[in-house]
This record gives structure tokens, C-alpha cells and sequence, in this order.
């Protein structure tokens, strides 16, 4: 009997040299490339399965953490921002354009960690795994 994940991971293989094939068109491309993430996603789910729910539990945590620690990075509102608001000057426009800056650098690292944590928080542990 063949293990899901070694035939996911073949097919994937498969789709990523028919990628490499520059007479696609774009349509073709974009079509094999949703197939390729959708069977990336399955495999994803499958070799969840098998995982012991104290490491779950630990990925879980460790991924919380990162997302503090960038978080944390972000200037929060000062005493002037909060009480005194805008007068002569803007006291929040320091503060603006480093946060926007910093959601730049790391957009796609908490998207990352927010798929991450919805794929991990839907997991169901099997019974004979306690």
C-alpha cells in the first residue's frame, strides 16, 4: 500500500515540471499552479494526522511567540496620541510610517503564521495517539 504523501509528492514533482514548460500559457500555468498549493495544503493535512498533540500544542505556542515578539516591534501609542490628540503637530505621524514600514517587512511572515495556526488549531488528534 502506497502512503498518501508519497503519491501527493509525486504528483507534485510531476506538476512542477510541467511548470518548467515555457510553452504554457498563462491560464494552463495558473491552473497547475492552484493544483500544485492545493496538494501542498493536503499534504500539509495528512502528515498532521500522525503528529503527537503535545507537539501540536508546542508548535502552536512557539508560533504565538513569534508573533509577539513582531508585534511588539510596532510603536504603540503615546500619552499625547491617546490624551491630547492632534493640535499644532501630529503626534502619532513619527510613530505611523515605522509601523507601516515594519507591516511591510513582515506581512507575508505573519500571514504565514496566521495559516499556520488555523491549519494547527484545526487539527483533531487520533485517539490512539494519547
Amino acid at each position: 500500500m502506497t502512503d498518501p504523501v508519497d503519491t501527493i509528492l509525486a504528483e507534485v514533482i510531476d506538476l512542477s515540471k510541467q511548470l518548467a514548460d515555457e510553452s504554457l500559457t498563462p491560464g494552463e500555468r495558473t491552473t497547475i499552479e492552484e493544483r500544485r498549493d492545493q496538494l501542498r495544503e493536503t499534504a500539509r493535512l495528512v502528515s498532521l494526522e500522525g503528529r503527537h498533540p503535545a507537539s501540536v500544542e508546542l508548535q502552536i505556542e512557539a508560533l504565538e511567540r513569534r508573533r509577539n515578539v513582531i508585534t511588539a516591534e510596532f510603536i504603540k501609542q503615546g500619552y499625547s496620541e491617546k490624551h491630547i490628540g492632534k493640535r499644532i503637530q501630529d503626534p502619532g505621524a513619527y510613530s505611523a510610517g515605522i509601523n507601516r514600514r515594519l507591516e511591510e517587512l513582515h506581512a507575508a511572515e505573519l500571514a504565514d503564521i496566521d495559516r499556520q495556526l488555523e491549519l494547527l488549531r484545526s487539527y483533531v488528534p487520533r485517539p490512539d495517539l494519547d
